[in-house]
Formats: structure tokens, C-alpha cells, sequence
């Protein structure tokens, strides 16, 4: 894939004295690149294979760890809503935190949303949430919904599902919402 981006974008450098339309075929091909590099990657995530079993661990903790690291080494913030309390579930942390990035990944890169990309947690009769909510091209928004679920029951949906989690996504008027639902954890 790198060397497929590698010549688009050699392309555009090599061709930007050509008219608008040769440079457009260029974005396109790069984003084309995009989305089929996540879609490759969101083939192998239901197959990863998590170091530990599943544990008990604070969604807040990770979606805050999570969201320092993106405004640190990405400079990509995200708008934080999180619940109050502590709002523990039952995933491994590295599974967690994986599932996370790998819908900003797509966020960021395939659906090329709006900066910043929201991120909210919340609580419901045995589920704590993750949401995020982010503005696309709305012309391309309920495209971008489908490619997420696409690979069902394999790809996010069935990792999800390996956790014992679900994934509801949702496009309307140039906004996506992916939701991210881990069984909370059992009381210790």
C-alpha cells in the first residue's frame, strides 16, 4: 500500500503544473489507498489475538489515555465528554484501547472528518458506551457509515462481538456516530 500512496502522491508533485482535474484523480487514488488500507486492517482485527484475557479497567482512564496520546504524538485533540465515576468494564485494556484507535483511524483518515473528532462516554442497563461523533462530507456520509460494518459479523462488529460488545453506527446530515458498547464490569 505505502508504495501505491508513495507514487500518488509523486504524481501530484510531478504533475502540479497540470490542470485541477489530474490533481483530483491524484487525491482520489491517495483516498482510495486510505480506505483499503483500513479495510485491510479492519479484516485482521477480529483475528487479534489480545495478550491478556479480558480484565476489569476504567473506560474514562483509557479514552483520556487515549486522547493525550493523539494530542501529543498526532496533534489530533478530540473533544472530551466523559461520564462521572469510573465506569469500569469487562475488555482487555490493549483490545480497548486498539478498537478505539481504529475507529479514529478511519475517522481521521478514510472519512477525513472535521477536527476535532468528539469522544463522550456514558452508562446504560449493563453497558458503558463509548461514542464518537465526528462532521464528514455529507454527500459521502452514509457511504462511510456502511464501510464501517461492512465486514459483519467480522472486521469491528465481530470484535466487538469476541468481547461481548456491539457496535451501532449512525450517519445523518453530515454527521457520523460510532458507538462502542462494553459490558460493564460485574461489581468487586
Amino acid at each position: 500500500m505505502c508504495g501505491i500512496e508513495s507514487i500518488a502522491y509523486y504524481l501530484d508533485i510531478a504533475l502540479e503544473s497540470e490542470s485541477d482535474e489530474i490533481r483530483q484523480q491524484c487525491d482520489l487514488l491517495r483516498a482510495m489507498v486510505r480506505q483499503a488500507n483500513w479495510l485491510l486492517d479492519d479484516a485482521a482485527i477480529e483475528s487479534d489475538r489480545p495478550d491478556h484475557q479480558s480484565e476489569t479497567v476504567s473506560l474514562n482512564d483509557e479514552v483520556f489515555c487515549l486522547a493525550e496520546r493523539l494530542a501529543l504524538h498526532e496533534e489530533r485533540p478530540l473533544e472530551l465528554s466523559l461520564a462521572g465515576g469510573v465506569l469500569r468494564v469487562q475488555a482487555p485494556g490493549c483490545g480497548l484501547r486498539r478498537l478505539a484507535g481504529h475507529v479514529l483511524s478511519f475517522l481521521h483518515e478514510v472519512a477525513e472528518a472535521e477536527e476535532p473528532v468528539g469522544a463522550a462516554t456514558a452508562e446504560s442497563a449493563g453497558w458503558r458506551m463509548l461514542r464518537f461523533r465526528a462532521r464528514v462530507n455529507p454527500e459521502r456520509c452514509a457511504e462511510f457509515a456502511k464501510l464501517l460494518t461492512v465486514l459483519q459479523p467480522a472486521g469491528l462488529v465481530g470484535a466487538m462481538e469476541k468481547i461481548g460488545g456491539q457496535v451501532e453506527v449512525t450517519a445523518e446530515g453530515g454527521v457520523i456516530e460510532v458507538e462502542l458498547r462494553f459490558p460493564a464490569a460485574q461489581d468487586e
